[in-house]
């Protein structure tokens, strides 16, 4: 857990969407969150990566969270060649942002 440290040690904001993902998969129940994952070759879920659905999903709980916390979107992100990335004046971090080190 180095990226919530990274976060506390540099003031930025840090939404955990492990763990907020995670709420919405146990909401569902077994059953229910095959719903939410892509079919792997198999036909299983691969119960890592959402489907369209549940990246929707995953993207609502993390405006909501934004929300919560009286941050603003549009502060947070910049958007370059199609990338949402950190933007550097707000200190915030996102996973594809974060140094190596922290990854």
């Amino acid at each position: 857990a180095v990226i919530p440290e990274v976060a506390r040690e540099t003031g930025a904001d840090f939404i955990d969407m492990t763990a907020l993902g995670s709420e919405i998969v146990k909401a569902m129940g077994v059953k229910g969150s095959r719903s939410f994952y892509r079919v792997n070759a198999n036909g299983k879920p691969d119960d890592i990566h959402p489907n369209k659905e549940g990246a929707r999903r995953l993207a609502r709980l993390f405006l909501d969270e934004v929300k919560r916390r009286g941050l603003s979107v549009g502060e947070l992100f910049m958007c370059d060649e199609g990338t949402a990335k950190r933007n550097p004046s707000k200190g915030v971090w996102t996973t594809a942002s974060a140094p190596a080190a922290a990854r």
